[in-house]
């Protein structure tokens, strides 16, 4: 006889992030440069989950959206990706991994960081792993997982 647990388990799925693609922005400079590198994760086999896109920018790695469903919040998801995609910025690019600008872009007519990821960075901030500057963050350095001072 099958216990429930062991069905529980057997279905219950490891979530972690994956590549679901990578693509060129081609919008003439409207949003960003024209011919900028994005990639998108998604948490899991469901997009519900999770999703996040970053721009693999030479200038640094840039988050650029995210999202992870509120049942999935606060479990270290998005610390974990925004760590490792620091890691990876800095090793391609020299430049540690930032955030959307905080703010309204008149010209552009694009919204930005918003109230919940400023709350996510502001919380980075405080346990010593970015900093804040004047319209983004951006994290101190290459080893997140070791706070500075």
């Amino acid at each position: 006889m099958i216990k429930l647990i062991d069905l529980m388990k057997e279905s219950e799925e490891v979530l972690q992030w994956k590549i679901t693609g990578e693509f060129i922005g081609s919008d003439k400079g409207i949003y960003e440069p024209e011919n900028t590198k994005f990639r998108n994760y998604q948490l899991g086999s469901n997009r519900n989950n999770g999703m996040l896109t970053v721009e693999l920018n030479k200038n640094g790695y840039r988050i650029r959206n995210v999202f992870v469903d509120p049942s999935l919040q606060g479990q270290g998801f998005a610390f974990r990706l925004y760590t490792d995609l620091n890691v990876e910025s800095v090793k391609k690019t020299g430049i540690p991994l930032s955030s959307s600008e905080i703010g309204y872009d008149k010209k552009t007519g694009a919204t930005s960081l918003s109230i919940e990821g400023q709350q996510f960075w502001d919380k980075l901030v405080s346990a010593g792993y970015a900093v804040k500057k004047d319209h983004n963050y951006i994290f101190k350095s290459n080893k997140p997982t070791v706070k500075e001072k």
